[in-house]
């Protein structure tokens, strides 16, 4: 979802200033507003969707899964998804640099490490519902 919402706002267009004058242009069509309502759709939707997934994590859980487990096959479905994506985009376009790709990473990383932390955080600490 998140990066859905990144892929719209890439294709609405903003004010756009003019060098050395700071002058700005109104460029905007109907179908950027969209772009950028779409683009708030899904950033709200993501959240849910995060809320959702620690129901389900509190749930499974409480069944005895483990939350590394349980995080790493959702990533690793994601992954599979998404490399489809990226395979087609990077061969067609060339559209990732190294730095693009090492800033995903970290990002991913980061999500699975708070996911997983989460997830230990329900089914031992103070956390989720009572």
């Amino acid at each position: 979802m998140i990066v859905t919402c990144i892929l719209i706002m890439s294709f609405s267009k903003g004010k756009e200033t003019k060098v050395g004058t700071g002058e700005t242009t109104e460029d905007q069509t109907p179908e950027d507003n969209m772009y950028k309502m779409l683009s708030i759709g899904f950033a709200l939707a993501a959240g849910v969707m995060f809320s959702i997934n620690n129901v389900d994590m509190y749930y499974n859980l409480s069944l005895g899964f483990s939350p590394m487990q349980m995080n790493i096959d959702g990533n690793l479905i994601y992954a599979l998804i998404l490399m489809v994506l990226f395979s087609y985009e990077q061969i067609n376009y060339q559209t990732f640099s190294a730095p693009h790709i090492a800033l995903a990473f970290v990002s991913v990383c980061s999500v699975t490490l708070a996911s997983v932390s989460m997830g230990n955080a329900i089914q031992f600490g103070k956390a989720g519902p009572a």
